[in-house]
């Protein structure tokens, strides 16, 4: 079998253009049937934190504390998200005081909690945390596909 050069590079173009279009589709696929694998950032509403006084423009400064509830735990609740369930992978919830430390942890089996338990979303902060300055709180949901998204 004897090809010259024009037929080489023409079957090298349909070969490349063919190739093309197939990962074309697959990327198409794997981004319409496994969104939720791939998601980054769902817009998680960010976590109610209780007793915190209202933002008022008397003062420059946003989610202040009343002095008077430093002193006790304070009671942190992380708004519940679109729970999918898969029975073999855990649903991880992790919070974080001031971006660096663990403050709460929970995991979910998936074949135990086929919806997620509200109750476990409600922590209270210790009150060693609650020092003068400005703080911030981070959780991250990790699900069954590993992949972690947060809110700040």
């Amino acid at each position: 079998m004897n090809m010259d050069v024009h037929e080489a590079e023409a079957d090298f173009k349909d070969l490349n253009m063919i190739t093309t279009r197939l990962y074309d589709r697959f990327r198409h696929w794997l981004r319409r049937g496994f969104t939720a694998l791939f998601r980054q950032d769902p817009g998680y509403p960010p976590p109610f934190i209780a007793y915190l006084l209202p933002d008022d423009p008397q003062w420059d400064e946003e989610g202040l504390l009343p002095v008077d509830d430093v002193f006790n735990p304070l009671p942190i609740q992380i708004p519940a998200w679109d729970y999918y369930n898969e029975p073999r992978y855990d649903v991880i919830l992790t919070v974080y005081w001031d971006n660096t430390t663990l403050v709460y942890q929970k995991t979910w089996p998936g074949e135990d909690f086929p919806s997620l338990p509200l109750e476990d979303l409600l922590f209270d902060l210790p009150e060693y945390h609650l020092t003068a300055g400005i703080h911030s709180i981070r959780y991250e949901v990790t699900e069954y596909s590993g992949n972690s998204c947060h809110r700040h």
